[in-house]
């Protein structure tokens, strides 16, 4: 009877840890998203910087204006150049 109950308590132990990742990876899955495309604006070659400045954008990630910025600022193209729009 001890080894039954046993049993019990440790699958439903490991079914609640499980449950508890799911849900945790659910609700930081928006975070891990951005610090993932925050990670490649700044280290990415240019081509992932630019996609990964599109996908900030869409997300309206206000963590990656410094980034943003700096890229920008950092820029050895001219605006008309890289796609930026000039006014």
């Amino acid at each position: 009877m001890n080894a039954r109950r046993g049993r019990i308590i440790a699958l439903s132990t490991g079914v609640l840890g499980i449950a508890v990742l799911a849900t945790a990876g659910f609700a930081l899955r928006e975070r891990t998203c951005e610090q993932y495309w925050l990670w490649k604006l700044e280290l990415g070659d240019e081509s992932a910087r630019w996609f990964a400045a599109q996908r900030l954008g869409e997300m309206r990630s206000s963590r990656a204006v410094p980034g943003l910025l700096k890229w920008v600022a950092g820029s050895k193209r001219k605006p008309e150049e890289s796609g930026w729009y000039v006014w």
